[in-house]
């Protein structure tokens, strides 16, 4: 796992069903199933680059996280539209990403999470057309 200023190793616990033998992880919520940065750091890295131009990590990291929150806004505005969120949003693709990202901020990340897997069966992050195995949501 990497912040903006460290690198970290956690731990992840891993079960095996004794029925069908398949594997499950327990994530903590700041960690985005299949993906090895914080919810945190992918905000920060694409909000300082789309807001002051710097750029914060490798350009191919921070290129594939723009495309992946370019071809996720639909799917994060039906999220805010499914809970309450009713106010018109930028047409500009940038400037939508820039509003729907501060909306996750302000609606705590960890709480975000959590409600996401409520509302959709793929990963924040994961390709727009992925619609593989659902992440078990936890209590």
């Amino acid at each position: 796992m990497e912040t903006e200023a460290s690198t970290y190793r956690v731990t992840i616990c891993r079960l095996i069903c004794p029925d069908c033998k398949k594997t499950v992880s327990i994530l903590p919520t700041f960690l985005l199933p299949y993906f090895q940065h914080t919810l945190d750091f992918i905000i920060f890295i694409l909000l300082a680059f789309w807001l002051t131009r710097s750029c914060l990590c490798t350009h191919q990291l921070r290129r594939f996280y723009e495309r992946r929150a370019y071809g996720k806004q639909t799917e994060w505005t039906l999220f805010f539209r499914e809970e309450g969120y009713h106010q018109v949003l930028p047409k500009d693709p940038k400037e939508k990403a820039i509003k729907l990202l501060r909306m996750i901020q302000a609606l705590g990340k960890a709480t975000f999470v959590r409600r996401w897997w409520g509302h959709r069966i793929n990963s924040f992050m994961a390709h727009s057309l992925y619609h593989g195995a659902r992440v078990a949501k936890t209590e």
